[in-house]
């Protein structure tokens, strides 16, 4: 039989090397019959449908660019991943965009490796997309399903409110009080913790506000009526303000008024 169904081998027996004999009949009685060994190889194509990729830490703060090393987490999806080692190439986008392949192990379904710091030297957003994963025993015969594998990393500037101002804002005696941020261009979009303190009408110190920056504006800077117990104009300065998702903080001396009716 010359017709060789690698399908129906590899359903009963899997991936693996297959030899056949090939022999040629001699028509010619006195040459002998030829025969030779042929070697087919058959692979499984791995389906990384479902995968996650996770860089730790995700979020980085300027200020520890010099020292931060970098993880990335490479976690199947519902296909089997068999236990061994693995080329993996993959890319980084952003400031300092590369691509590299290295070798690591998958075990029991989870794939880690270390990443190269150099890559995240300045502020931003970047992306490692995985473009491909192969037993490094494979001879390639299949190319394995990969999709859309990737996983982000932020390098936080320092937030600075240097020449942001407070909306002077008005409020009646117990109640809260909502007030805006601007100019604050030296703050990246995010969500951040800001120290203040009040004095003159009412006086408070070290109190923790919870604010969204978009496009330099924060708008949701709440003083708690318990604060405002008092008539008269609360003198506000804002001491710190530091990121929520990760220890990226500075100081600031922002000030503001805020007029409180009876």
């Amino acid at each position: 039989d010359h017709f060789v169904d690698v399908q129906k081998i590899f359903n009963a027996k899997g991936e693996g090397n297959y030899f056949f004999a090939y022999t040629v009949a001699s028509t010619n009685p006195i040459c002998s019959d030829r025969q030779t060994i042929i070697r087919i190889r058959l692979e499984k194509q791995l389906d990384f449908t479902g995968a996650k990729v996770e860089i730790d830490p995700p979020f980085v703060c300027e200020k520890d660019i010099e020292t931060a090393t970098y993880a990335v987490k490479i976690t199947k999806g519902p296909a089997p991943v068999p236990n061994t080692t693995y080329f993996v190439t993959y890319n980084v986008t952003g400031p300092n965009a590369a691509t590299e392949t290295i070798t690591a192990n998958f075990i029991n379904g989870v794939l880690l490796f270390p990443i190269k710091s150099s890559y995240f030297q300045v502020t931003g957003n970047y992306k490692v997309n995985i473009l491909s994963i192969v037993d490094e025993n494979s001879l390639r015969a299949c190319t394995n399903i990969i999709g859309d594998l990737s996983g982000t990393l932020v390098i936080n500037p320092i937030p600075d409110l240097t020449g942001a101002k407070i909306v002077q804002g008005t409020t009646c005696q117990g109640e809260d009080a909502r007030l805006q941020i601007t100019d604050a261009a030296k703050v990246a979009d995010g969500v951040y913790d800001i120290t203040y303190n009040l004095s003159d009408a009412n006086t408070v110190s070290n109190q923790i506000a919870r604010v969204t920056f978009s496009g330099g504006v924060a708008n949701d800077f709440v003083i708690p009526g318990i604060l405002n117990a008092k008539s008269g104009t609360s003198a506000i300065t804002i001491t710190a303000i530091t990121l929520a998702v990760v220890p990226c903080g500075n100081t600031a001396n922002l000030k503001g008024n805020l007029l409180i009716n009876p």
